[in-house]
Formats: C-alpha cells, sequence, structure tokens
C-alpha cells in the first residue's frame, strides 16, 4: 500500500498536465465465482484540450490535435487481457455528461481465480513513454482466490505492502522537491484543489448475495471498497503542502489507518487478505 500512495502522490505531476479525470472500477462476482468487471473514465473537457496540446507535443506526426477521442473501441477490447486469463470483452459505449467525455466499458469472467487487476495501472489516455520516468510505477496486482461451498467465500489479495523497506523508501523518497516557503506551497496547493477539485478514483468489489462474514475494512451492503481516492476532498483538508509528504512516509499499518482519519476522500484496504462470504 505504501508504494500504492506514493505513486498516487507521483501522479500529481501527470495531473498538473492532465487535468481532472474520474476512474471508477468494480468487479461485480456472482456465487459461483463468475462475474463482470465494469469501469468508468471520465475526462473534463479542459482536461482533453489540455491533453491535445501535451500529446502534440509528444507527437510531431500529429496532423490535428483535435482529433483525440477518449472512447477508442478496439484498444478496450484489447484491453480484456490486461486482467487476466479467459476475460472477454462485453459492450463499450461513449459517455457525455455535461463537461466530461467519457465511456463505460464491461468484460465478463468466468472464473474469478483467474482475474488480475494492477492497482497501478496507468488510466490516463497520455499513453507509453510520453510521462516522466519518475511517474512510472512498478504493477501492483490484486488477485482473487474463491470457493463456491455455501456460503461462497471470495478472498481478495492484495499487493504486498513493503513496509519494511524502509532504508529504500526513505532514499527513494528524500528527492521529493523541497518546497521553499509556506507561502509558495499554499499556492500550489491552492492551484492543485482547483484542478482536481471533481478528480476521484475508486476500485471496488461487490458480489451478488447477502454478505455473512467480512475483514473487509470498508464494506456498505454487498460492496467492498478496496482503494477510493476523492482529490478534491483530499487537498482541501491539507493545510499546508507540506503535509502532503506524509502520503510517502507510511512505515506500518498504524501510520495508515492514521492518514486515512487525518484525511477526508481517502480510503485503502490495510489487509493483506481479505474474505467475504456470501450467499
Amino acid at each position: 500500500m505504501k508504494s500504492l500512495i506514493r505513486s498516487l502522490v507521483l501522479l500529481f505531476v501527470v495531473l498538473f498536465i492532465t487535468g481532472c479525470f474520474k476512474v471508477n472500477t468494480k468487479v461485480i462476482v456472482n456465487a459461483d465465482g463468475s462475474g463482470i468487471i465494469e469501469e468508468l473514465l471520465l475526462l473534463s473537457d479542459a482536461t482533453i484540450k489540455i491533453f491535445n496540446e501535451f500529446a502534440g507535443s509528444f507527437d510531431e506526426s500529429a496532423k490535428d490535435k483535435n482529433e483525440f477521442k477518449v472512447f477508442k473501441l478496439e484498444e478496450l477490447k484489447s484491453k480484456a487481457a490486461n486482467y487476466g486469463s479467459g476475460v472477454k470483452f462485453v459492450s463499450a459505449q461513449p459517455h457525455k455528461p455535461e463537461g466530461w467525455d467519457g465511456y463505460k466499458v464491461q468484460y465478463s469472467f468466468a472464473d474469478i481465480k483467474k482475474v488480475k487487476m494492477n492497482m497501478n495501472e496507468d488510466k490516463t489516455p497520455i499513453g507509453e513513454n510520453q510521462l516522466p520516468a519518475e511517474t512510472e510505477s512498478k504493477p501492483q496486482f490484486v488477485s482473487f482466490d474463491f470457493s463456491k461451498n455455501r456460503p461462497a467465500e471470495l478472498t481478495v489479495i492484495m499487493p504486498v505492502k513493503d513496509f519494511d523497506d524502509k532504508k529504500s523508501e526513505t532514499s527513494e523518497t528524500s528527492g521529493t522537491a523541497e518546497v521553499s516557503s509556506d507561502t509558495t506551497g499554499n499556492a500550489m496547493l491552492q492551484q492543485m484543489y482547483e484542478m482536481m477539485s471533481e478528480m476521484e478514483m475508486s476500485f471496488k468489489v461487490r458480489v451478488n448475495g447477502t454478505i455473512s462474514e467480512t475483514n473487509a475494512t470498508f464494506v456498505e451492503g454487498n460492496t467492498l471498497t478496496l482503494m477510493y481516492i476523492n482529490f478534491g476532498s483530499l487537498l482541501k483538508n491539507v493545510e499546508n503542502i507540506k503535509e502532503i509528504e506524509s502520503l510517502v512516509k507510511i512505515e506500518s499499518l498504524e501510520d495508515a489507518k492514521k492518514l486515512m482519519s487525518k484525511f477526508d476522500g481517502i480510503k485503502i484496504e490495510i489487509q493483506d487478505k481479505v474474505k467475504v462470504k456470501f450467499d
């Protein structure tokens, strides 16, 4: 989880370029282990405008920067393989609420045990080799186990938390740019808040049934929230830009709990293995 949060902080660099977006991913699991992966991605109209200008600076052959589209059917079809063996594309359609442009896509699977979800997957439409090298992050896969007993039991296996590697993490984060003054930091914070006030990311698992037992940290009805970041709420409750540095200094589960209690708008599952029984 520490590396996941650190990667989210590094995304601020990207977000100053790409602006505001929303990515919501949900895995729906049936009692027989089959199910659906649903993903919603939205980019603000202002973000698309910025991206067109940014992408053009990396692609001199681009003839018309205004031709950029968020909804790319063939790319969405090909993404099915990213989610594991046996995952198949079901459907996709553009989704354009006022001020936004994006899509809704569904993939199906017959066996949840073959599904894998990269929590650090780059959902922004910038493309490969176009981001600053320091924003690249290692894959953080969520995997699953499943028993068809009655009640059915789903186990969500979270990425390994590297709390013990304090020395290497400290050296990595020591290169983070220092804020020279509170005035500069607060000005930067205000700019970040204005750009990201509507940005959010979420990853949830919903079971088709009634939950009888679970150790999940965040549960509502039959839905488990494994990750939720509302950047507007997060930044609104940060008094100084230097407070964001606490996001990359987590060295224990207690630190993680304190972080989530201090900052509104962030939920990240702290269990290594999330178990849920349902029927």
